[in-house]
C-alpha cells in the first residue's frame, strides 16, 4: 500500500520544506512513495526540495505559472500534480501543514485497508463542512473524476474539495474524518486522535478573514517555525 503527495505552493518553499519534514519524518511504515510539489509560479525550487528529501524519496518538482489565486491555484496545482500519480490514492495537502506523529499516516493506512475512499483530517469550518482541503487522502480515481475546482467563478469562496465531498456522499462512498479538531481561528488548527496531536494547520486563509493575520517573517510565522521544529 503507497500514497502519493501532492503539495501546491506560491513563493513558499520555507512553508514547503517543513510541510515535506513533517510528512517524510513520521512516515515510518514508508506509506509515502512520492512527493508532487507544484509551485504555482516560474521560480524554480526543484533543488531546495530535492537537497531536502529527494534521497529518500521519488520526487517531481513542477511549475503552474498561473495568473489564479487562493482556490483556484490550489486546485489547477492539484490537477496537474495528479498526472503524475501512479498509486490508487494520493494525499492532497497545503504547504502550511505539519504532521505530528506516525499515528497520522498509521490512521490513513488503517482506513485505506479498511475500504475508505476519503480520508480528512479536519471537516472545513467553513462553506459546506466539506473534508478540508488542507490535508485529505482519496483514491485516485475519484480525485480524477471529479472537478476540483471550488467554482466556475474564480472569486467564489468554496474550497476544492467542496465537490470531492459532494461527489463522495452522492454517490454511497466511505468518508472517515478524523474525530476531533481545535479550530480556534486565532490559533493553529490542531488535529488530535485518542488525545494525541496528530496534524496541524497555519489556516492563513481563516487568520485573514478574522483580521488576525500576521505576514511570514514577523511574530505567526516565527511561531510556526518554532511549532514545526517542537513537533
Amino acid at each position: 500500500m503507497s500514497v502519493s503527495v501532492i503539495i501546491p505552493s506560491y513563493h513558499q518553499i520555507d512553508m514547503v520544506l517543513m510541510a515535506l519534514s513533517s510528512m517524510s519524518k513520521h512516515d515510518f511504515n514508508a506509506l509515502i512513495r512520492r512527493f508532487v510539489v507544484v509551485e504555482n509560479s516560474s521560480e524554480d525550487i526543484t533543488q531546495k526540495v530535492l537537497d531536502a528529501i529527494g534521497v529518500s524519496y521519488n520526487v517531481t518538482v513542477l511549475n503552474n505559472d498561473t495568473l489564479y489565486r487562493c482556490g483556484w491555484a490550489q486546485a489547477e496545482a492539484y490537477e496537474l500534480g495528479l498526472e503524475h500519480v501512479d498509486t490508487e490514492h494520493v494525499f492532497l495537502c497545503h504547504c502550511d501543514i505539519n504532521v505530528c506523529s506516525r499515528i497520522f499516516w498509521d490512521v490513513i493506512t488503517e482506513k485505506i485497508a479498511d475500504g475508505y475512499d476519503l480520508i480528512g483530517a479536519m471537516r472545513d469550518p467553513a462553506t459546506i463542512h466539506a473534508v478540508y482541503s488542507c490535508g485529505f487522502a482519496v483514491r485516485t480515481d475519484i480525485a480524477r473524476t471529479v472537478d476540483l475546482r471550488p467554482n466556475n467563478v474564480p472569486t467564489d469562496t468554496h474550497e476544492c474539495a467542496d465537490e470531492v465531498t459532494t461527489y463522495c456522499e452522492r454517490e454511497g462512498k466511505r468518508i472517515y474524518v478524523f474525530p476531533e479538531a481545535k479550530l480556534d481561528p486565532r490559533d493553529v488548527q490542531r488535529v488530535m486522535y485518542k488525545g494525541e496531536l496528530v496534524f496541524a494547520h497555519l489556516q492563513r486563509g481563516q487568520l485573514k478573514a478574522s483580521g488576525v493575520y500576521r505576514k511570514p517573517g514577523r511574530f505567526l510565522y516565527k511561531d510556526w517555525k518554532e511549532f514545526c521544529c517542537e513537533n
